[in-house]
């Protein structure tokens, strides 16, 4: 009974103090932070007690405000211990000029190399799909020079297997097309490859080359597609053009 009592008081004893040390604590954040925001405001010369303090000497003392010219508007409620030595003062309000247009100046750089950052982000953006395009065009030329030149389907030889391995670098490229920074999904490239040609005798020759042809405009819709997803702006009549290109299963 008496441990438990014991206890108990101890306990409390212990909150109190808890207690105790919490609001001192917090009493001195109060301070420190009070104190931080006085030391701001003493040091801006455009706070309300910096400009109350320079009316002050300038209606009492107006030769020695008359003495900083220019200067006086930079002066600031914590200049109260140089305010009746000008030259010295002076040095300092000089100091504090040139150190804010450092700052100013560094504040520009930052910001210039995140523009420049930026900008090259976006070139990098802008060429990853025209690669693609130009790539994806090249093969089609390719494929479609094979199929002008020998069909859709030869008996002997590797024809039917290199058109074929063109129809697919075309699909896969067209799946990664709208986001070159994406894997290319299986199905997404089956169906594309579904709209294409393949070796045999299902479409003509000349019914093969028009699926060929009109796929170009699919082409130029996804890539448009792929510069709004991006928020690029689509490229004008001085963006790089496609450039013809040997094919990568020829290469």
């Amino acid at each position: 009974m008496l441990a438990r009592q014991d206890a108990e008081r101890k306990g409390k004893l212990q909150a109190f103090d808890d207690g105790r040390k919490t609001a001192v604590d917090n009493r001195s954040f109060e301070l420190s932070e009070k104190e931080a925001m006085n030391k701001a405001e003493q040091s801006d010369p455009n706070s309300n007690a910096s400009k109350a303090f320079r009316d002050s000497i300038k209606s009492n003392f107006p030769r020695i405000a008359d003495s900083f010219g220019k200067n006086w508007e930079n002066v600031t409620a914590s200049d109260q211990a140089l305010i009746f030595k000008p030259l010295e003062l002076k040095e300092q309000i000089e100091g504090r000029k040139q150190t804010a247009a450092l700052l100013a100046e560094s504040r520009r750089d930052a910001q210039g190399v995140k523009a420049d950052e930026k900008n090259e982000k976006k070139k990098a953006a802008m060429f990853e799909i025209e690669d693609r395009r130009t790539n994806i065009n090249a093969n089609i030329d390719a494929l479609d020079k094979m199929i002008e030149d020998n069909g859709t389907y030869e008996t002997f030889g590797s024809h039917n297997q290199d058109l074929d391995r063109l129809v697919d670098q075309i699909a896969t490229d067209m799946a990664k097309l709208q986001d070159p920074t994406s894997v290319a999904r299986p199905a997404e490239v089956d169906q594309i490859k579904r709209t294409l040609v393949k070796p045999g005798f299902q479409n003509s020759n000349s019914t093969a080359r028009d699926i060929l042809k009109n796929f170009r405009g699919e082409v130029a819709r996804r890539a448009d597609g792929a510069y709004k997803i991006r928020g690029l702006s689509l490229p004008g009549s001085d963006a790089p053009k496609s450039e013809s290109k040997k094919p990568s299963w020829a290469k």
